[in-house]
């Protein structure tokens, strides 16, 4: 069975790395990463910074810091701190972080601006934050494939979901709002996952997208989905994945 967070992280880690390196990471910095779900970039943050170096991991999800603090234990990394809160409500004291970042999980935050405030309160000063957003819905065939598909056979929430953040016009003003200046949007194109056939993309939707799967029409929806992801095959391959933005500022 393929492990599809161990594909997804293999596929992003030129994201990630990237991340890291706008971050300027170096021996014993303090870092501040948010949304850390399952480790990433928590745990190359922590090889990066070494020993005298500390990162401090937030997540709501206890059961993925579990994950990550399994991960950290096998690597043998132990310059890091786990809290399992939102990303709101974080305990640090203020301008105790040489950088802070947050892969994929600010548009998901109730307010970004708020978040993003209480990032600059404990970062110190001229710091940098480093955030990868996904860009317009158009953009991200990871979300759009499965998203269409599904919503022709049930009704889907409102709400902009990925894309939330995902035009350089609300990321200038969400930040500015924040305090923040951004010096530096950098795009990069991501694959999420790939896979050689349609059927493998439908059993990556049922595991990681398990709520569209709609109920009485699986059948039918497999069928659609898989269909609708081999016309993003090349070069042998389904790949579906999307535009990022890392975004680069300082307060």
């Amino acid at each position: 069975m393929t492990d599809w967070d161990e594909l997804e992280e293999r596929l992003c880690a030129p994201v990630t790395e990237r991340i890291l390196e706008l971050a300027e990471l170096r021996s014993g910095m303090r870092v501040l990463d948010l949304a850390t779900g399952k480790g990433v970039p928590l745990l190359r943050i922590a090889e990066a910074v070494g020993p005298q170096g500390h990162v401090l991991g937030v997540d709501l999800s206890a059961e993925a810091l579990q994950v990550t603090r399994a991960r950290a234990s096998a690597a043998g990394l132990a310059n890091l701190e786990l809290q399992a809160v939102g990303a709101d409500a974080f305990e640090a004291p203020a301008a105790s972080f040489d950088a802070a970042t947050c892969r994929w999980g600010l548009f998901a935050m109730e307010d970004p601006v708020a978040v993003l405030r209480r990032v600059g309160r404990a970062l110190k000063p001229g710091a940098p934050v480093v955030v990868a957003l996904w860009s317009e819905y158009e953009r991200i065939s990871w979300y759009s494939v499965p998203r269409e598909v599904t919503a022709r056979f049930m009704t889907l929430p409102e709400g902009a979901g990925p894309t939330r953040l995902g035009t350089e016009e609300i990321i200038r003003r969400d930040f500015q709002a924040a305090g923040f200046e951004i010096t530096r949007i950098e795009e990069w194109e991501c694959t999420v996952v790939q896979a050689e056939n349609s059927q493998d993309i439908v059993s990556w939707a049922r595991a990681v997208l398990a709520r569209w799967v709609p109920p009485g029409h699986e059948q039918a929806w497999e069928k659609s989905l898989g269909a609708a992801a081999e016309r993003h095959r090349t070069d042998g391959l389904i790949r579906l994945g999307g535009l990022t933005r890392l975004v680069l500022a300082r307060t």
